[in-house]
């Protein structure tokens, strides 16, 4: 029973996280145009500092992330809403339009902000944690 719940998270997660992509591409295709994916690179940073802020919070157990919460919020939601695979044909695309220097620059500037998105999302997440931590301290006391 345990396993079907994970893949019921898994699934109800990725399935709104897909729709959220989705949604946030067509917003910045729409303000922005087809040049430069402005809404893949926003998508895969922010998720990354999610997906860095989530992880952290539920392997702290600071701000008591449930196990299959952490499923449904990783695995699923920021795994149907970060796209590798989408970063990869824009970079491909670009590329191919004979722009090389924007494809590299969007290419390592994904690469690293997503880097750094995620260690800023453990860092958020453990100072979201030490109020709490502090707080049980002097309840022991």
């Amino acid at each position: 029973m345990k396993a079907l719940a994970t893949y019921l998270a898994v699934g109800i997660g990725s399935g709104l996280g897909g729709m959220c992509r989705y949604a946030v591409g067509a917003l910045f295709v729409a303000r922005y145009g087809p040049g430069l994916p402005w809404g893949t690179f926003c998508i895969n940073i922010s998720g990354s500092f999610l997906i860095g802020l989530v992880a952290e919070l539920a392997q702290t157990r600071a701000m008591g992330v449930d196990p299959l919460v952490r499923i449904l919020l990783t695995a699923g939601f920021l795994g149907g809403f970060t796209t590798f695979s989408s970063f990869s044909y824009e970079t491909v695309t670009l590329a191919n339009g004979r722009d090389w220097k924007l494809s590299l620059a969007y290419a390592l500037g994904s690469l690293l902000l997503g880097i750094a998105a995620c260690y800023l999302g453990i860092v958020a997440a453990r100072l979201l944690g030490i109020p709490r931590v502090w707080f049980s301290f002097y309840l022991r006391r």
